[in-house]
């Protein structure tokens, strides 16, 4: 038996122990209290005592299952709370794993679409890039698909975390102090499609303007990292008043500040890009 389980029959086993006291005291201060505070109930308190006094085993045995009865509905309640917890993670995963599939089903593509050959003589929207607008099109859908997971609570604050910090690197990524093809390209995309995103995401639009705008001006890893953090605070800060935000069982403060730093109160676009600076 785990220890979930001894927690649960533990939390039985007082449930009914407190029932069967509570009910004990109650028929106790009934027989002994009230003839003293009320005179007039002196013969129900003379028929408990007679009644209690010719309880045979039957009586007892009715008396113990009614305590039962109590601690049966708590046993009930407990396992609907744990069906439902178990269900909302089985769902969590679900979206994670739909989310990592169309993932890596976009690097398998990205040579496909003929990314990395780019040369960038060609206009975006020559008859030639087509796969590779296709591509980025799919591809911002699937971070935009994301953020709507993550807003409505079926994506984790770690996984959601790791998702944005891969998406500032790709952002910042650079070869020879220049941006890569995959880096430029995927601006393209985005000046390309942002207007939609705008209209039906604007939170996440919104976000990935300022990754855009200060992903490049990350030094290392751990710049992008605080960027990542001070972006998603924003986020939620920003979403506050919303109504799936206010249903989220576990925040993006709360998780920054009991795994990794206490987050400051606010943050705008200031603040993020001192959070970039270190």
């Amino acid at each position: 038996m785990n220890a979930r389980k001894w927690r649960t029959f533990a939390s039985f086993l007082l449930v009914v122990v407190a029932t069967l006291s509570a009910f004990a005291a109650t028929i106790g201060l009934a027989m002994t209290w009230l003839p003293a505070f009320f005179p007039d109930a002196a013969p129900l308190a003379a028929s408990l005592q007679k009644s209690f006094a010719g309880a045979g085993p039957e009586d007892y045995a009715q008396i113990i299952g009614a305590a039962f009865l109590l601690p049966t509905i708590y046993v009930a309640w407990r396992s609907l709370s744990e069906n439902e917890r178990i269900a909302f993670l089985n769902t969590r995963a679900t979206v994670i794993l739909h989310c990592a599939n169309r993932y890596d089903q976009l690097y398998q593509d990205r040579s496909a679409a003929g990314i990395d050959k780019y040369d960038g003589r060609a206009d975006y929207n020559d008859p030639s890039l087509v796969s590779v607008r296709r591509y980025f099109r799919r591809y911002w859908g699937l971070q935009s698909d994301q953020m709507d997971f993550y807003m409505a609570d079926w994506v984790d604050p770690d996984t959601i975390r790791s998702w944005v910090f891969s998406l500032c690197e790709a952002v910042r990524e650079r070869r020879d102090d220049a941006p890569t093809n995959f880096s430029k390209l995927m601006r393209k995309g985005w000046d390309q499609i942002s207007v939609y995103h705008r209209n039906v995401n604007p939170v996440f639009a919104e976000m990935v303007d300022l990754i855009l705008e200060f992903a490049p001006q990350a030094a290392d890893h751990a710049a992008s990292l605080r960027l990542t953090d001070a972006l998603l605070l924003e986020i939620e800060r920003s979403t506050v008043d919303h109504r799936e935000m206010t249903q989220r069982a576990y925040s993006m403060r709360e998780y920054l500040t009991q795994n990794h730093r206490a987050p400051t109160r606010r943050v705008d676009k200031r603040r993020v890009e001192r959070a970039l600076k270190g």
